[in-house]
C-alpha cells in the first residue's frame, strides 16, 4: 500500500473547492486528544466574488476533507479549519464580546430598552 502525501491531498481538495491553501500544521500531543491537523485557507487571489473566508467556507472544506481522509485512511484525531491563520471562532467571540461590552458601557445601569 502506497503512502499518501497528506499535504498534496489537502492542496488538491482545497484548490478543487476554489480556495487557496495557506498552511498545514500538524500537532501531536500526548496530553490532548492525539494528532491535530490545522489547515489554514484563504480566497484565491483572482477570486473577486469572495471577500473573505467565513464559517460556511470552513465547514464546506472540513466536510470534504473528512470524507476524503476516511477514503484515504488518513490518521488524525482532530481537524481544524482556520482562515489565513486567524481562528474564525475566536474572531466571532471577540466581535460578540465587543458588541456586548459596548452596549453595557452605553447603559451601565441596565436601563437599555426601558
Amino acid at each position: 500500500m502506497a503512502l499518501v502525501d497528506v499535504n498534496a491531498l489537502v492542496e488538491q481538495v482545497v484548490s478543487g473547492l476554489g480556495y487557496e491553501l495557506v498552511e498545514i500544521e500538524t500537532v501531536t500531543s500526548r496530553s490532548r486528544a492525539g494528532k491535530l491537523l490545522r489547515i489554514f485557507i484563504d480566497t484565491k487571489a483572482d477570486d473577486k466574488k469572495r471577500s473573505e473566508i467565513n464559517v460556511d467556507d470552513c465547514t464546506s472544506v472540513s466536510n470534504q476533507l473528512t470524507a476524503v481522509f476516511a477514503v484515504e485512511n488518513i490518521d488524525y484525531d482532530r481537524l481544524e479549519l482556520d482562515r489565513d491563520g486567524t481562528n474564525v471562532e475566536k474572531i466571532q467571540f471577540l466581535e460578540l464580546y465587543v458588541f456586548v461590552l459596548d452596549k453595557c458601557l452605553q447603559h451601565p445601569d441596565g436601563a437599555a430598552g426601558r
